[in-house]
């Protein structure tokens, strides 16, 4: 096994599974409770996939305990305990409003938290890539941030694909990044711009936990019970549905996301598409433009043309 493997048990155990099961003996751990903690790790906003690998790692525990120490059972067996599902349609997704996306960043409990709603709806930026952003990142001159390495609990890696971006940062975004700055630590080039109040890297777990509550506060709850529900990375499908709708080229688009395929990116284009070609119809229908009606007859049309109007 590799020791990039075991960093990954040894997290899982120390932040999801020993502060619920560290007290409890072996032998008087049930079923039940797995069930009741996937239940509240769904509740809390926590990805399938990470509940998914958190139950495997518990399950390898407990299948060492009965080989080597004669548990009878392993509570934590997919054949007792059910593990949530992995598919999903990825074309479905929520984008939120300007004001939806206020009022979470406002009930937001830290300054940090408000700030990471923000630059992820305004930069597009993935939660791991959000956490492990630095003030060289940031191009004040050029009003670019740049983004080239994302945080995982196995360390700095490269952004997904492998494709580092550089985002343009809007006024907002300036002004927000420009009163970070302005803080009295973490404001030297390598500091990191997202820290909590004691000057720590912000725990991306704690992140969507506290985004979750928010909704609650901001009186969007029930988005966490739509379908599908709304989660963390639906703000940087926000951005990019925002953004597919005003830039012409979509390639942009894919540039800003990081994405290696533009078929990923098509599907951005989709968003709200019922309002989209009516405004596309409906330009297409419209009567010419005196001015551009006379630069049109100024042309010669092909004889194609000419046939069929006649």
């Amino acid at each position: 096994m590799s020791a990039s493997t075991w960093r990954d048990y040894d997290a899982v155990l120390r932040m999801h599974l020993l502060p619920v099961f560290g007290p409890m003996r072996v032998d008087q751990v049930e079923p039940r409770h797995f069930s009741a903690w996937k239940e509240a790790a769904l509740d809390r906003g926590m990805s399938p996939r990470s509940i998914v690998r958190c139950l495997i790692t518990a399950g390898q525990v407990f299948t060492h305990a009965q080989r080597h120490h004669g548990l009878a059972q392993n509570p934590a067996s997919g054949r007792l305990v059910p593990r949530p599902s992995l598919k999903w349609d990825r074309s479905r997704f929520n984008v939120l409003t300007a004001a939806q996306t206020r009022a979470i960043a406002d009930a937001m409990p830290h300054e940090h938290g408000r700030a990471a709603v923000l630059i992820s709806v305004w930069t597009g930026v993935r939660i791991g890539e959000l956490v492990e952003l630095r003030w060289r990142d940031v191009r004040w001159a050029d009003q670019r941030l740049d983004v080239r390495r994302s945080y995982r609990q196995n360390g700095i890696k490269a952004p997904k694909s492998d494709h580092g971006r550089s985002v343009p940062m809007t006024p907002d975004l300036v002004a927000l990044l420009d009163g970070l700055s302005k803080r009295e630590y973490s404001t030297m080039v390598d500091d990191l711009v997202l820290v909590d109040r004691k000057g720590d890297r912000v725990n991306s777990f704690t992140l969507r936990r506290a985004f979750y509550a928010a909704l609650d506060d901001a009186g969007l709850g029930h988005l966490r019970e739509a379908d599908p529900p709304l989660r963390w990375h639906d703000l940087r499908h926000t951005f990019a549905s925002h953004a597919a709708r005003v830039m012409r080229n979509l390639s942009d688009v894919q540039a800003l996301l990081g994405h290696a395929d533009l078929i990923t990116t098509q599907r951005y284009t989709h968003y709200q598409p019922g309002a989209r070609d009516a405004e596309l119809l409906a330009t297409a229908f419209a009567e010419p433009d005196p001015v551009e009606a006379a630069v049109d007859s100024r042309l010669t049309p092909t004889r194609e043309f000419q046939t069929s109007q006649a």
